[in-house]
């Protein structure tokens, strides 16, 4: 009697209750269920990280695009006049060669900054040196402000520093002064070295 109780209660429990009878079924297609979705966090942590990959290589690619040289022609207007040239004429020195200005080739180095509204003109900081002169690899060097136009016209990268620099220029030695007798004996007048400074102007093709 108890036994037939029971099994009418268990067929009750069965008709209502079918994930009892298939307890085990479902538990396999939660456990599917679970590796389904285990599988697409995983893919989409993957694809994430492949994202965020990318931005960094495409930040990292603007990094040194933005990073350039350049060749161009400069012009450094002198504090103090660079003298070529000077004589001793009746007992007077004469400065017959001087220099206010100096104009060369000038290799130059920028990283230009992209992040402005227009996107069409970019700026940034350069650090340049001109080539030659006085019989130096080197002769004058230079830092300022880069405008660069490449973002106007790609096809034709020009830009223009504007900066403050140091050359070598000759001066009248000690004791020499223009306009002025010379030293007691002297028949020729001594220049020597000195560095001075000036502003820098330079217009160069970005490479």
């Amino acid at each position: 009697m108890k036994s037939s109780v029971y099994f009418v209660i268990f067929l009750i429990y069965a008709i209502y209750c079918p994930g009892f009878v298939h307890g085990e079924e479902a538990i396999d297609q939660l456990q599917k269920e679970t590796k389904i979705a285990e599988a697409k966090i995983k893919k989409e942590e993957a694809e994430a990280k492949a994202l965020e990959l990318k931005k960094q290589n495409a930040i990292a690619k603007s990094e040194l695009d933005n990073f350039g040289f350049g060749l161009g022609l400069g012009l450094m207007i002198l504090n103090k006049p660079d003298i070529t040239s000077a004589i001793v004429e009746n007992d007077i020195i004469r400065v017959t060669g001087e220099e206010k200005n100096k104009m060369g080739f000038w290799l130059t180095v920028s990283w230009i900054h992209d992040s402005w509204p227009t996107q069409q003109v970019g700026l940034g900081p350069f650090l340049g040196v001109q080539l030659g002169g006085n019989n130096d690899l080197v002769n004058s060097i230079a830092a300022g402000v880069d405008c660069s136009l490449k973002r106007i016209s790609p096809k034709l990268p020009v830009d223009f520093q504007l900066g403050y620099g140091v050359t070598r220029i000759k001066i009248l030695a000690d004791g020499y002064e223009s306009n002025s007798a010379p030293p007691s004996g002297s028949t020729q007048v001594l220049l020597k070295d000195t560095t001075k400074g000036g502003w820098v102007f330079i217009c160069s093709y970005k490479f």
